[in-house]
């Protein structure tokens, strides 16, 4: 069967209910005052996503010098290979402390 533009999509989508329960699960085990999510912001998405060949975006777990939490963003190819001439992208917002907006675990 072939497969449909969207999808791709679907295979990624959850429900609203799916995320608040994975954001809780989550929270049970991780330290008391640990980084509960982080913001990035749509340029740097679009940024990543515009260099030619990119068909997705892959994160990273990493941390910094200081051993504080890191999400590496890289553009990814159609094969999933990693585009490492085009922009990579960390330097998030993380809540705590920046948290306004957050809807998802014990935030909201």
């Amino acid at each position: 069967m072939a497969s449909r533009p969207d999808d791709h999509v679907l295979q990624h989508r959850i429900s609203l209910e799916q995320a608040k329960q994975f954001v809780r699960n989550h929270e049970r085990t991780a330290a008391p005052g640990s980084e509960r999510c982080g913001y990035f912001s749509r340029g740097i998405l679009d940024e990543i996503l515009a260099h030619p060949g990119c068909a997705g975006i892959r994160f990273y777990h990493g941390r910094d010098a200081n051993g504080k939490s890191a999400i590496v963003l890289i553009g990814v190819t159609k094969e999933k290979l990693d585009i490492t001439d085009g922009p990579i992208a960390e330097n998030h917002q993380p809540c705590p402390p920046e948290c306004g907006g957050s809807q998802l675990g014990s935030g909201g």
